[in-house]
């Protein structure tokens, strides 16, 4: 990302929109999940995103937003928020903006584990022959979101499952 709201079509895609526009916008208490934001179509500094099928439905909840991966109210919500602090969160989940699709699992991890990120390893520890310890993994925590508002976009995302789209996996047995 540069300093347009015009960069975010260059992340990939709605994978991206909770970590570093949603959840920020929250963290920073400029939006909550249920407040309005306007669906329609806009220009913001010479770009124009649109909804998938060029549909637009005027003001919706936040959370309606995330659901349905509605792109004018997530551009919408960077522009107030300021693409450099959505930034500054993906920095503090492990993704470097231009590697952020590398990385997505271990900050989605973050929602999910309370706004406390931990890089993902596999490894934990190596012993040798005779239970030697030859290597610890160090976990370099760090707390993105609050827990607050980690709760409060995992719902959000649970949203999209319910009645968004993602609805094709409501029916795994385990929650998603």
């Amino acid at each position: 990302w540069h300093s347009t709201a015009g960069e975010l079509r260059r992340q990939p895609g709605s994978l991206i929109k909770p970590l570093a526009v949603y959840a920020p916008a929250i963290e920073e208490k400029l939006f909550s999940p249920c407040t309005p934001v306007l669906d329609e179509k806009a220009d913001f500094n010479g770009y124009s995103p649109s909804n998938y099928k060029d549909e637009y439905r005027g003001y919706i909840s936040a959370r309606e937003a995330l659901a349905e991966s509605r792109n004018v109210p997530a551009v919408r919500i960077l522009e107030r928020l300021g693409v450099e602090t959505g930034i500054r969160y993906l920095r503090r989940l492990g993704l470097p903006a231009e590697e952020s699709d590398r990385t997505l699992a271990g900050a989605y991890a973050a929602l999910a584990g309370g706004g406390i990120y931990a890089p993902l390893r596999f490894i934990d520890k190596i012993e040798g022959p005779r239970g030697e310890l030859l290597y610890r993994r160090q976990d370099a925590r760090t707390r993105a979101f609050s827990d607050d508002t980690a709760e409060l976009v995992c719902d959000m995302l649970q949203s999209a499952v319910r009645c968004g789209t993602a609805k094709k996996l409501a029916a795994l047995p385990f929650a998603v």
